[in-house]
């Protein structure tokens, strides 16, 4: 069951990104419309968002897409 059709049970929904930083090159996703994505997500939803990240500036990359530097 998708998480928009589940009912509210007052749960929490913690999003943990992983990355190497090599998957960045998407042609459908871009910088922006990821941010728009999670900033969707965080203010309708109060999602929390985690960026852990290698062989990357992880705080750097999550500023880049509307995730708290502290949450990397």
């Amino acid at each position: 069951m998708s998480l928009s059709k589940r009912p509210n049970n007052g749960g929490k929904v913690i999003f943990v990104i992983t990355t190497d930083g090599f998957e960045n090159a998407s042609r459908e996703f871009t910088y922006k419309k990821v941010k728009e994505l999670i900033k969707h997500q965080q203010e309708k939803y109060s999602w929390e968002f985690i960026f852990l990240g290698a062989n990357i500036d992880a705080q750097k990359e999550a500023d880049n897409l509307g995730i708290d530097s502290e949450n990397a």
